[in-house]
């Protein structure tokens, strides 16, 4: 009996116990206190360079010598242009880097200086990656790379290169370097086409320059009073040099005699098509001046000017004015320059009108028109002061319609002149034909 009272409290605390364990709601386990979380993992940036040259020779290939290029614009973008990544501009070397975001396709873009620089030729034969331009210099991919895929155990790619071709400007804008042509004139007393010793130099003989085809005339100038004289052509090429004899009767020298050198020669042709003029003169690049164009006249029966103490003077054969003469028996040269005054010329059949002005800024305006300049070749310019003429334009005044009837005008400005000063200007005249005349003068007044 006493075993079964017992029994009965024992079940039923079992009974309970197994009813609120069926109840409880297990907590998930909790991590330890030093678990750490693993993060996702952060794209790795890949570095893309280098260089950006000019390209002095044009070749597409990095020469020594040829020098990176500061300042210029590189971008990264994605493979189909249509995103901008990464944008730097190259320093001081011409060096860049750009940061693609992680593995994957990009293109690298050079944005040119100026507008009309160039990129050198992509992937020269001669060139290796590190020594070549990536950039394509035409089509529908200027300015960018190919496609560049970039693999996902790369972190940099530095041999992205690209070669300007600089802009120059053409070689033909480069100011021409003039080259002076001379040197003598003298009388061969002897007639042997060699400048002996005591044969004189002519003063006051009138020397040209045309070009090569004798359809130009470019300089004109007369001897000095030692015989004497310079031409200026414009620049290196192909030129003649006339002389103009000063008499019918005058007649030249033999022209490059045996027996004589370069410097002691007579270069003028003295017969023959090319009377007057010499054989064509080659003028290379790299000459500045010709000293050995000489002419021998062998007979001259124009009386020797001498200048004289009065002011007054008259029109020699050739364009330049020569002082009063006094004819001489013998046939010696005077040494003194001629000095013209302002005596008038009657003015030159083919000038329309010629005035000078003064400029209120200073100087001295010098116009004229031409009535026709069917004859005419052109102009210079000279002014008389202190009783001496002077010609002003340092390079021939050429005719702007040479050879044909049509008239035009002229403009020549002297801003070396003085206030309260008078002057007087000329023009002097120069034909097709080789001759020359002086226009009617005109004086300005203070």
């Amino acid at each position: 009996m006493l075993k079964r009272i017992l029994l009965v409290p024992v079940v039923l605390a079992v009974s309970m116990l197994l009813t609120s364990v069926s109840s409880i709601t297990l907590a998930k386990p909790r991590s330890a206190p030093n678990a750490i979380d693993t993060p996702t993992r952060t794209p790795t940036p890949v570095f893309i360079g280098n260089f950006v040259w000019n390209d002095l020779d044009q070749d597409g290939l990095q020469d020594a010598g040829e020098p990176g290029l500061s300042g210029v614009t590189v971008e990264l973008w994605n493979s189909d242009k249509t995103q901008l990544l990464d944008s730097t501009v190259t320093n001081a070397n011409g060096n860049y880097v750009v940061v693609a975001p992680s593995s994957g396709s990009y293109r690298v873009r050079v944005i040119l200086p100026d507008a009309n620089d160039q990129f050198s030729p992509k992937d020269a034969p001669t060139a290796t990656d590190t020594t070549d331009s990536d950039i394509n210099p035409s089509g529908g991919d200027a300015g960018f790379t190919d496609v560049i895929f970039i693999a996902a155990n790369v972190i940099s790619n530095t041999t992205i290169d690209a070669g300007i071709i600089k802009y120059r400007p053409p070689t033909s804008t480069r100011t021409p370097t003039p080259v002076y042509i001379g040197n003598f004139v003298w009388l061969d007393l002897d007639q042997d086409g060699v400048q002996d010793v005591g044969e004189p130099g002519v003063s006051g003989i009138t020397v040209q320059l045309w070009n090569s085809d004798k359809t130009q005339l470019l300089d004109a100038t007369v001897t000095n009073g030692n015989g004497n004289y310079t031409v200026v052509a414009p620049s290196s090429g192909a030129y003649r040099v006339r002389v103009v004899l000063p008499g019918v009767n005058d007649q030249f020298s033999p022209k490059d005699a045996p027996n004589a050198t370069d410097t002691t020669d007579s270069d003028i042709n003295p017969a023959g098509p090319d009377l007057g003029f010499t054989d064509i003169i080659n003028i290379a690049a790299n000459v500045i001046s010709i000293s050995t164009i000489d002419a021998g006249i062998s007979r001259l029966d124009t009386p020797t000017p001498t200048a004289t103490a009065t002011a007054t003077w008259t029109p020699s054969a050739s364009h330049t004015p020569t002082a009063t003469q006094t004819p001489k028996a013998t046939k010696t040269i005077a040494a003194a320059t001629p000095t013209p005054t302002t005596t008038e010329f009657a003015t030159a059949t083919d000038l329309s009108t010629l005035v000078v002005r003064r400029l209120l800024k200073g100087g001295v305006v010098v116009k004229w028109q031409t009535a026709t300049e069917a004859r005419l070749a052109g102009f210079d310019v000279w002014r008389q002061g202190k009783a001496v003429y002077r010609k002003l334009n340092p390079q021939f005044i050429q005719a702007k319609h040479a050879g044909d009837a049509a008239s035009a005008r002229y403009r020549f400005q002297d801003k070396a002149v003085k206030h309260g000063k008078t002057y007087a200007y000329k023009l002097d005249l120069f034909y097709l034909d080789g001759h020359s005349e002086w226009s009617r003068i005109v004086k300005l007044r203070p």
